[in-house]
């Protein structure tokens, strides 16, 4: 959890300039749809896993929910803070999912399990591929809205969660058990209000900590 603080804090205070280079990776995802139909669909992720880590050894992977689509290059500064503390990066992208509209992460008991089980597949794949053990899961805005619905849904799957300007309704998503969370908000937010981010960290987390900006 300490380590997974440094990083965000090191993602929030460093500009962008290293030019780091993902993986793209395609599969298909069997999963379904909102009345519980089987449903296929095609999904990407990206991979950036820095050069000269041995495969023997496992590693920790940082999951990135971004709020667009986008083709990797948008992580290069968690990708810089990967080669120099030795983590795997992963962006996920909702693109593939039913509209290609944005993340299907409420009540996944209504909507059905879509992205949910697009980043349990992901998280599977990675370790399998990569030696990967410990996940971390962060986002921000409409992914940081993914990284709470994840870490509330499915918080066996995680070490810990960093959802970044973003609450969540805790009323479609109902924490399973606590996780620890880190929640970086700005109080200056009137889009997103940071006594309803504060809240949301209160009830899903084991250590709740709000960074006021």
């Amino acid at each position: 959890m300490k380590a997974f603080v440094q990083v965000l804090a090191l993602v929030v205070l460093t500009g962008s300039g290293f030019a780091a280079t993902a993986v793209k990776v395609s599969f298909t995802l069997n999963t379904t749809d909102a009345y519980d139909n089987p449903l296929t669909q095609s999904r990407v992720y990206y991979k950036y896993r820095p050069d000269g880590l041995p495969t023997n050894t496992p590693l920790p992977m940082v999951l990135i929910m971004e709020a667009v689509a986008d083709s990797g290059s948008a992580d290069s500064v968690l990708n810089a803070k990967a080669n120099a503390m030795g983590f795997v990066v992963v962006t996920c992208e909702f693109t593939g999912n039913s509209g290609n509209g944005g993340w299907k992460n409420d009540n996944p008991r209504i909507i059905g399990w879509e992205d949910y089980d697009y980043t349990t597949q992901v998280i599977a794949q990675v370790k399998a591929s990569d030696n990967c053990n410990d996940v971390f899961i962060t986002g921000l805005s409409k992914g940081g809205h993914m990284t709470w619905a994840y870490a509330c849904e499915k918080p066996d799957q995680i070490k810990a969660a960093g959802p970044m300007d973003e609450f969540i309704n805790l009323i479609n998503n109902i924490p399973q058990k606590p996780v620890p969370i880190i929640a970086l908000q700005g109080t200056a937010d009137s889009n997103v209000p940071y006594t309803m981010t504060a809240r949301a960290a209160r009830t899903t987390a084991t250590a709740p900590t709000t960074s006021q900006t």
